[in-house]
C-alpha cells in the first residue's frame, strides 16, 4: 500500500531583481530541494516590444539560485518580484525548458498521480529581434493527461523558449485542481465560467494563460 504524506511547507523566500539587457540574472537563495520547490514571479517594464518585457525564470539545478533569462537586443530595465516556495513533504516538482517548435507542442513528463492533483506554470523568451506582440507570443499550458504537458499558441517559432514547472500535490486530500477554457470575443471585456465543483475562495487561487 502506498503511503500518502500531507503537504507541509518548509519555507517561502522572496526578493527582487532587475534585468537590464541580454543574458541571465542569477540571485542566490537559501538552498532548496528543486524537486520540492517552485518559483513564481511577476515583472514590471516600460517596453512595448516582446524582447523588452518577456523573460523566463527558473530555479537552478543545484537549488542554490533563481535565474531570470532574457533574449533581447534592448537595454531597458525589467523589475522582477519573485517567490520560491519549498515543501518538506507532499509536493513533487518537475521542470524543464522547450523550444516552441509547433503551434501545439506536447512535452512528455513523469506521470503525476492525477491531473486534478497538479498544476502548471510557465514563462518564456522570444527572439531578440521580434518587433511586436503577435500570434506566436501568448501561449496556453495544460496537462492533457497524467504524463503529457501541452502548450498551445497560434503559431510556432523555433526562436522562442518556454520554461515550465509541473507542481504535483502527492496527497489527493490536499488539493483539487479544476481546469477549463473559455473565450473573449469581439468587444467582450469579461466572461463568467461556472466551476464543476464549488470552492472555498479563502483557500483557492487561479492561474490563467491565453492565446
Amino acid at each position: 500500500m502506498q503511503q500518502a504524506t500531507a503537504a507541509v511547507i518548509n519555507a517561502v523566500q522572496s526578493g527582487t531583481a532587475s534585468s537590464t539587457g541580454n543574458g541571465t540574472v542569477s540571485v542566490a537563495i537559501t538552498p532548496v530541494n528543486p524537486a520540492k520547490a517552485f518559483l513564481i514571479f511577476q515583472t514590471r517594464d516600460i517596453s512595448d516590444r516582446t524582447p523588452g518585457f518577456m523573460l523566463r525564470g527558473r530555479i537552478n539545478g543545484a537549488g542554490t539560485a533563481v535565474e531570470f533569462v532574457r533574449v533581447t537586443d534592448e537595454n531597458n530595465s525589467i523589475d522582477i518580484q519573485w517567490y520560491v516556495a519549498e515543501f518538506s513533504s507532499g509536493v513533487s516538482v518537475q521542470r524543464g525548458e522547450v523550444t516552441q517548435s509547433n503551434a501545439t507542442l506536447n512535452v512528455p513528463i513523469s506521470a503525476v498521480a492525477a491531473t486534478n492533483q497538479a498544476f502548471v506554470t510557465w514563462s518564456k523568451t522570444p527572439a531578440a529581434t521580434d518587433s511586436g506582440f503577435s500570434s506566436d507570443d501568448p501561449i496556453l499550458g495544460v496537462l492533457t493527461s497524467t504524463s503529457n504537458l501541452q502548450f498551445r499558441a497560434n503559431a510556432a517559432n523555433n526562436n522562442h523558449t518556454i520554461a515550465w514547472q509541473v507542481v504535483e500535490f502527492t496527497n489527493a486530500a490536499d488539493i483539487n485542481v479544476q481546469t477549463g477554457s473559455t473565450a473573449l470575443m469581439g468587444a467582450t471585456s469579461s466572461v463568467d465560467v461556472a466551476l464543476g465543483t464549488a470552492v472555498n475562495t479563502a483557500r483557492t487561487f487561479v492561474l490563467a494563460g491565453y492565446r
